[in-house]
């Protein structure tokens, strides 16, 4: 089975922290995501770590192959892992791209960032929310990181539009029992509703 491209958002700590470099956070460890479509995900503790030694990791703007702006390769991107999730530092070009983006980022224009992974291994099972609405929830164990990137506005919900961003190859394979589990769910929902208007009626 050929993996799958995944883009993800997080907003959380972008700096410009001087001399055209950056520094942030691509992705947080045991933080439950909003609706992805259908199901919510959680990045398990260490589920890159296999990855971060690849040299081929790169950073973009925006996702646009045009504008990389760091590659481990070339020494210019450092990718690491913590006990709350990835860390990043980007040494930016200095060219138009580079130090329009530093002065973006400098001014707090552009606040958030986005990853791009390919999922090995997964894990579905039903979880339930504070309301105790049940739903599906994906807990990621091992993936292999491709991209960080810096972005302008990351659309982190269950949109069309959104789900062809977070998923361009197609989405998960996701587990039929986990499914059925809530699609049970909502029928038992849907019953007690029925039958509390019942009651009103009366």
């Amino acid at each position: 089975m050929s993996l799958k491209r995944e883009m993800r958002f997080a907003g959380a700590e972008l700096r410009a922290s001087g001399n055209l470099t950056i520094t942030g956070r691509p992705a947080m460890y045991n933080s439950l995501s909003k609706d992805l479509g259908g199901f919510r995900e959680v990045l398990l503790p260490g589920c890159f770590d296999e990855s971060l030694s690849d040299p081929e990791i790169y950073a973009t703007f925006n996702h646009n192959d045009s504008a990389i702006i760091g590659r481990v390769s070339a020494g210019t991107l450092e990718v690491d892992s913590d006990s709350i999730g990835l860390t990043m530092r980007c040494e930016l070009p200095n060219n138009t791209v580079g130090r329009d983006l530093y002065e973006s980022i400098k001014r707090q224009d552009v606040t958030k960032m986005s990853f791009g992974m390919y999922v090995k291994e997964d894990a579905w099972d039903v979880a339930a929310d504070e309301r105790g609405q049940k739903y599906e929830r994906r807990s990621v164990k091992r993936a292999r990181l491709f991209e960080v990137s810096p972005v302008v506005t990351p659309a982190y919900d269950a949109s069309s539009v959104s789900a062809r961003a977070l998923f361009p190859d197609g989405q998960p394979e996701r587990s039929k029992l986990a499914a059925s589990a809530v699609e049970v769910n909502d029928r038992d929902l849907a019953l007690m509703k029925a039958k509390l208007e019942l009651a009103k009626r009366k």
